[in-house]
């Protein structure tokens, strides 16, 4: 017994014969090849790639035509289509494209368009990511073989990568820190365990305390009272940063504030965050506010690192321009 295969480049009848070397036929067997392709990993080149960091990712997905290959004249099956993802290790966070009709298009065209290379379906996903951990970007072309397109398929031109994404223990805050006359006040504060981390450190109920100044006119601060709430991080694992959030709210009057946050963890910073209400601008705070080289943006929000995206910041009291 042997395994003899061919890749037919046409569609319609093959006639197959076996014979020996002085040409004694064996055997003979004909067989009917379809119009349509099988598997397209000769003809197109996946040339995605990943922009992978905490804040913002984007997987830029770029499928072109193989400038070496000729692609025969044959339309591609009416089951195909073409998927692309990017996620978490967990699928809890997730950005994903499916198309069907634009495959087909672009798969029926393809063998008029082919040759250069530059025959492209494009795409960008983004997906915003904050916390650390485990990460993956996919994307292909599926054709199903069973009618319940549930069994048996075919996938062509496929990119699977893994990212591990490093980050350290943060708070970040997220709102609006420059209010008009009469505007409430409304924060998210994400808490992150950062990664890789010793889940041990966080398990159980803790605690994280806000404290609200007001800046008074000599530049010190005046205690407006403290608030604790319990926060967990049972969402963390092996693959990903444990992360809660807590929503703050409250209606102020006029002036400037500083909103403390401090938590019970040790790998936690103590964070200020600058406010302004009827007012315009971020007022510098003196007095027993922590002078450091940390960024702050033109909202107030003090970054816990160098900034990742070009901008205006402010540092040590200075504007500081990231191109």
């Amino acid at each position: 017994m042997f395994t003899y295969c061919f890749k037919p480049s046409k569609s319609g009848q093959v006639y197959l014969v076996l014979s020996k070397a002085d040409g004694t036929m064996l055997a003979d067997y004909t067989i009917e090849v379809s119009d349509t392709v099988g598997c397209y990993d000769d003809y197109l080149i996946n040339e995605s790639y990943a922009d992978m960091q905490i804040g913002h990712a984007v997987y830029h997905v770029s499928i072109a035509d193989n400038p070496e290959a000729t692609v025969p004249d044959a339309r591609p099956d009416e089951t195909v289509y073409f998927y692309a993802r990017i996620a978490d290790r967990d699928d809890e966070n997730l950005s994903e494209v499916r198309w069907e009709k634009e495959a087909i298009y672009y798969l029926t065209d393809l063998p008029v368009n082919a040759g250069n290379g530059d025959y492209k379906l494009t795409c960008n996903l983004p997906l915003d990511i904050h916390r650390g951990g485990y990460y993956y970007v996919w994307s292909y072309f599926n054709q199903w073989l069973s009618e319940d397109h549930t069994d048996d398929y075919i996938s062509s031109a496929e990119q699977y990568q893994e990212f591990v994404i490093d980050d350290d223990p943060s708070i970040r805050v997220v709102g609006e820190t420059s209010l008009a006359s009469g505007d409430s006040l409304l924060l998210e504060v994400h808490l992150n365990t950062g990664f890789p981390y010793d889940q041990s450190l966080y398990a159980g109920d803790r605690q994280m305390t806000y404290t609200l100044c007001s800046v008074k006119a000599d530049g010190t601060l005046q205690d407006m009272g403290s608030q604790s709430v319990a926060v967990s991080f049972e969402n963390g694992s092996i693959y990903l940063a444990g992360v809660d959030t807590v929503t703050i709210k409250d209606k102020l009057s006029d002036g400037e504030y500083v909103l403390r946050i401090s938590t019970d963890i040790a790998s936690f910073p103590t964070l200020d965050v600058k406010i302004s209400v009827g007012a315009t601008g971020i007022a510098a705070v003196k007095g027993d506010v922590p002078q450091s080289a940390a960024y702050t943006d033109l909202r107030g929000v003090r970054l816990n690192s160098r900034p990742l995206c070009k901008g205006i910041y402010l540092r040590n009291g200075r504007m500081v321009i990231l191109k």
